[in-house]
Order: structure tokens, then sequence, then C-alpha cells
């Protein structure tokens, strides 16, 4: 739906002529929205990425609720099956994430020979990791609804950060380093902001 905002003693004229006049970004505006929309839908056979894997959304009725893995399955079982809460698949993908995601950077850490104070994952809006000034290395639990490669490029930006707490050509020459097409990853995770289901 566009909805248009005028001032009140603007024509019904001026507007038409307006949304003609940007015609092209109100298509390319309302295809996104419509985008989202469908993207942000958790219906039954609904597919989810886990690093390099692929889970379909199962629903089930049952007294207990909670979400398990099956195999190739994500069973959400829910007393209303037909309307399975988003919340209860971001906690999984947090608890999972919690699990996962520091042994992923522990294993990296070493072939880079860096040792984080710590490692925390988290609900970032905004960023998909940080290092702190004392070592401490933050990370999105999403990093699990991305390809392992993109997740491992974060992980290995934030353990670069270890030596170079900054975005310095040295810092860049350690990242190219470890990972020499970091810069194809960097495009391809930019791509992804704003487009996981969860």
């Amino acid at each position: 739906m566009l909805v248009v905002r005028a001032p009140y003693r603007a024509r019904l004229l001026d507007a038409e002529v307006a949304i003609h006049a940007h015609r092209k970004w109100v298509l390319k505006t309302l295809a996104a929205a419509q985008a989202r929309a469908e993207r942000f839908t958790l219906e039954p056979g609904r597919i989810l990425p886990y690093l390099n894997q692929r889970l379909r959304l199962v629903f089930t009725a049952a007294g207990k609720t909670g979400v398990r893995r099956a195999g190739c399955n994500l069973e959400v079982a829910s007393p209303d099956a037909d309307r399975p809460t988003r919340s209860l698949l971001q906690a999984w993908y947090q608890d999972e994430a919690r699990r996962e995601l520091p042994q992923r950077l522990r294993r990296i850490a070493v072939l880079l020979s860096v040792s984080p104070a710590g490692i925390s994952v988290r609900n970032q809006r905004t960023r998909w990791g940080s290092c702190s000034a004392g070592g401490r290395i933050s990370l999105n639990w999403r990093l699990l609804m991305l390809p392992a490669r993109l997740a491992d490029y974060v992980i290995v930006h934030e353990l670069c950060h270890l030596r170079h707490l900054n975005h310095s050509a040295a810092f860049w020459n350690t990242v190219a380093a470890a990972i020499p097409d970091h810069r194809q990853r960097r495009g391809e995770l930019r791509a992804l902001e704003g487009a996981l289901p969860l």
C-alpha cells in the first residue's frame, strides 16, 4: 500500500505529479517492501539457513513449546501450530550460536595465533561483530544464518582487531593474509544486511 503525505493545502494533482515524477523509486520501494513481507513470513516448509545447511520448518501442535532439529528439519512445537512465534526460532538460533560460534572462533584464533580475552554472542542490531580495546570479541547470533565463508570472514575480521584495533592498512593486510578474497566476502555480507529471515 502506498501512502502519500502532503501539506494540508496541497492539491491532489500535485501529489499525483510527484508520484509520477518518482515512479521508478515508488515501484522499487513497493517491491522491496513486498519482498521483506514475504521474507519474514514463517510458514510450514519455509527454508531457514544455518551456515552451509538449509533447514525446513515443520510445525506441530504440542502441549510443550519448543524447537528441535531433526536432520534437515527444524521442528517447532507449539500449542498453536498455525501461529508459531518468531521468538521461539530466535531463541533456538541464539542457543545454537552460543554453542557453535565460540568453538568456531577458537579454532580460527589458533590458526591466526591470537587469543581473545573473552567471547560473547549477542543480539546486535547493526553489527555482525565487535572487538573491544580489552580484547573481548562479541559476535552476532545471526552469523549462523550466513554461509559459513561469510561467518568465518566476520570472525577473522574481529580476530585481526586483536593485532590492530583500527581499520588501517596494516589491519587490512592482516585480514588479506588470512582471507585473500576478503573484499568480495565483505560485499556479499553487505548485500545480505537486512535480508535474513530472523
